[in-house]
């Protein structure tokens, strides 16, 4: 249950206009899931969830030919507004297993898991359920579709009939491989940590009701550094002779399966350097014992060893353009962090466009520990978000709000 007041403080001199600025309804929420075991290597997961509003009013639409409006009156009365959907998803898991006796290699395992989902929600826009008010808007007899609750404080159910149907495959394909030290020794490794194929069905479409498949590929190289990733959609509709989606098959209509509409290919990798001081490492090349004077110490000054790492980043993307892929994006990045000390941090990140062969979005991130207080500038140096923001904060959540900060914006330059 709420209660909620909107108006100006002027609006608090009498008891009428209080309970006229003054919302309050009440709402209840019930979700009910499962999960079992169907047929032994099925699981079953069904789920219900339902909202019930209760309103003091509605809104009452009337078109006023005269002044050529849609005229609105609130209508007391108990009124309670629903609104309820189910779904349903049903998946297994499949395995098989390669050996070899030969090589390095002594086995490769493929896990594939596939999934098929059902959802439904009825349309709670229709006359039956009373929460929407076809109206006439114009004296041409234009008519359109209102909200009953329209800025109620819970709102009302949505429009339309909302029923999906869902596949997808879900593949890891994992290794084993014999150490050279032991043949009965064996270190697993991850060859795809993911080759995902999904797509849906939208049942109440009467036109491209098959949604595109996407396919996602995730892999690690080099002891996991090096990280590759490859996103595509595939649609499986036709294109006319000029290039337009027609709700047609991709096979019926240009003899193909289907369309690769867009790629987007990327590679990560990052080198990490640990923080570790000089002065830690109990080694003496001169013999003396502990205690001793050492002259040939530095003293106090500050062993340069701290941690740090840098990010190489590759992005290709391209989309289908009159039946041929354009490149959109080809960029190379770099983001470079360092702790100097202890207390200081500096993170920098910057880029290459390499086809409009221009230097992309380029930001300095500097963070100063002032024990209980910290102190930061973020500074774009150039493009066209080219700003500094320099600000002194308390650390503790509870004072956020306690700041000082000096900015320059974009176009304040």
């Amino acid at each position: 249950t709420e209660n909620r007041f909107t108006g100006n403080i002027t609006d608090f001199d009498t008891i009428e206009n209080v309970v006229r600025g003054l919302e309050y309804g009440m709402q209840h929420n019930i979700g009910i899931s499962t999960n079992e075991k169907v047929l032994k290597h099925f699981s079953f997961s069904p789920t219900f969830n339902y909202t019930n509003r209760f309103y003091p009013s509605q809104l009452n639409y009337t078109f006023n030919a005269d002044s050529n409006e849609v005229e609105v009156d609130t209508v007391g009365g108990f009124q309670m507004v629903q609104n309820f959907n189910v779904s349903a998803s049903l998946s297994s898991k499949v395995y098989g297993m390669f050996t070899y006796k030969k090589g390095n290699i002594s086995a490769i395992r493929h896990v594939m898991t596939p999934r098929v989902s059902l959802s439904f929600a009825p349309d709670f826009g229709t006359d039956n359920w009373g929460y929407y008010q076809e109206v006439q808007t114009d004296t041409s007899g234009t008519t359109s579709n209102f909200s009953r609750y329209s800025g109620y404080l819970y709102g009302s159910p949505g429009q339309g009939n909302n029923g999906n149907v869902g596949l997808s495959l879900l593949n890891v394909i994992e290794g084993k491989k014999r150490t050279l030290k032991d043949s009965t020794d064996e270190k697993k490794f991850k060859i795809l940590d993911q080759l995902n194929f999904g797509t849906s069905y939208r049942i109440s479409q009467t036109k491209f009701a098959w949604a595109p498949l996407t396919v996602r590929a995730v892999t690690r190289v080099f002891k996991n550094k090096l990280s590759l990733t490859y996103q595509g959609n595939f649609d499986f509709y036709g294109r006319d002779l000029e290039g337009a989606r027609v709700n047609l098959s991709a096979l019926e209509l240009n003899n193909k399966l289907m369309w690769n509409t867009n790629n987007n290919f990327s590679a990560d990798i990052t080198f990490r350097g640990k923080a570790e001081r000089k002065s830690d490492i109990k080694k003496s090349a001169t013999g003396l014992t502990e205690g001793d004077k050492n002259y040939f110490e530095l003293g106090d000054y500050m062993d340069f060893i701290f941690p740090w790492s840098i990010t190489l980043r590759y992005n290709y993307q391209s989309r289908l353009n009159m039946f041929v892929q354009d490149a959109s994006t080809h960029s190379l990045g770099v983001n470079f962090v360092v702790d100097p000390t202890p207390n200081w941090h500096l993170s920098i990140t910057t880029g290459y466009d390499v086809i409009r062969k221009e230097i992309t979005y380029t930001k300095v991130d500097i963070t100063r520990d002032l024990h209980c207080w910290e102190l930061t500038l973020n500074w774009v140096p150039f493009g066209f978000a080219q700003s500094y923001n320099i600000g002194i904060r308390i650390k503790a959540s509870q004072f956020k709000d306690v700041k000082y900060e000096q900015r320059k914006g974009i176009g304040d330059f």
